[in-house]
């Protein structure tokens, strides 16, 4: 598994994003069975919960003495530095020898179609007029991108809410012969956020900004890859879901394409 760990002033979030699958719970098969692995990520998920836990006391008890800052920041910060127990270094050390062989594979229905994630969405594609509404930052240019072309089914503003207005947009495109692709984006100074990033999960890189990136077949033929950044000022995601696996390693590409193109 590979994360961030995320610490706002008003509450605390665990931003997972997982080896297999990062979709909601909703889109997410009923597990049967617990493997070694599923005990693993659980055992990372609430390792990282507790830090989570004690960064929020501590920013409760700096607010109590004033001493609280309101902007959002950025760590990377390596497992040694976080003391992670060894238990939990190894299995994020093996997550990271296995996403080095290529696309992951996953079990059958770990990956959802992209007629379930287009389903599940909203039937709604907001104007500039409708957002303005209910206002956030303004949108990051794909005009640079194969996104240009491609049909915008969801803009949606996300993140958390900062005097009244977001400090997050999620666009949710449909790219023909490819698949789903979402753009998240997070002002996460202005949501006064913090962001942790394992130094060791990093392996690819935006525009001179270090990114996770990581992709996944599964046994029912779907891909997924996944690509996430944060530069001085926004945090980004990238996520494509296609029905056809077989051409992952070529979506993967495309993705990085996409986040390279993308302008602020």
């Amino acid at each position: 598994m590979h994360c961030f760990s995320v610490v706002t002033g008003m509450t605390t979030k665990i931003l997972l994003v997982a080896i297999a699958t990062s979709m909601p719970a909703t889109l997410l098969p009923a597990q049967s069975t617990v493997t070694a692995k599923d005990s693993a990520d659980q055992q990372i998920h609430e390792w990282l919960k507790a830090r989570a836990a004690r960064a929020f006391a501590q920013h409760n008890a700096e607010t109590a003495r004033g001493s609280a800052g309101h902007k959002g920041r950025l760590r990377i910060l390596s497992l040694a530095d976080m003391d992670a127990p060894a238990s939990i270094t190894s299995s994020v050390l093996a997550g990271i020898d296995e996403r080095r062989k290529g696309p992951l594979r996953v079990p059958a229905g770990a990956i959802p179609s992209t007629t379930d994630v287009v389903g599940g969405l909203t039937a709604t594609r907001r104007n500039s007029a409708e957002l303005q509404q209910r206002p956030g930052p303004a949108l990051a240019d794909v005009s640079r991108t194969p996104l240009a072309a491609a049909e915008r089914v969801r803009t949606e503003p996300s993140g958390s809410t900062n005097g009244g207005t977001w400090t997050g947009v999620s666009r949710t495109y449909r790219l023909p012969q490819v698949g789903v692709i979402i753009l998240s984006e997070d002002d996460y100074h202005a949501s006064g956020t913090e962001l942790t990033v394992i130094r060791e999960t990093l392996n690819e890189d935006v525009n001179g900004v270090p990114a996770i990136a990581y992709s996944a077949r599964s046994e029912d033929g779907r891909g997924k890859a996944d690509i996430r950044w944060v530069t001085a000022q926004r945090a980004y995601a990238l996520t494509l879901l296609t029905d056809d696996g077989s051409r992952i390693e070529q979506d993967q590409a495309l993705l990085l394409q996409i986040a390279r193109g993308i302008q602020p």
